[in-house]
């Protein structure tokens, strides 16, 4: 809900699985693939990824994967990481951030409203 709908195109498919192919075709032992950040927190026992979602989302769709997240003390924290490395992939429209902020400052109750109302209002658009 931190970011917007899984909305990678083939293209962007298709340049990440050819920088991993790449990499692991041409890699020296012993080297390894930096994936780029993940952040997530844990609240009542679920992971939360705030960073990374359609990276993990697109790898897990095309094959199994490990994925090795930056672990954060809570929700403010992982935003704070999330604002900092967002400056990769796809930019978050002015949409998405807006979204993102109501979201984080919803209790837990309300946030699930929120998500829904919001994908029914993106729908309608």
């Amino acid at each position: 809900m931190y970011q917007r709908n899984y909305i990678w195109s083939e293209d962007e498919c298709e340049q990440l699985w050819e920088d991993v192919y790449n990499f692991f075709e041409n890699k020296e032992e012993d080297e390894e693939y930096f994936l780029g950040s993940v952040v997530i927190y844990k609240e009542n026992g679920k992971q939360n990824i705030i960073d990374g979602q359609q990276r993990t989302t697109t790898l897990c769709l095309l094959q199994n994967c490990v994925i090795l997240p930056i672990e954060c003390d809570g929700r403010d924290k992982a935003l704070r990481i999330f604002n900092t490395l967002n400056n990769r992939g796809i930019s978050l429209s002015p949409a998405d951030i807006f979204k993102g902020l109501i979201f984080t400052n919803k209790n837990d109750k309300d946030r699930m409203e929120f998500a829904k109302e919001w994908k029914t209002l993106e729908n309608q658009i």
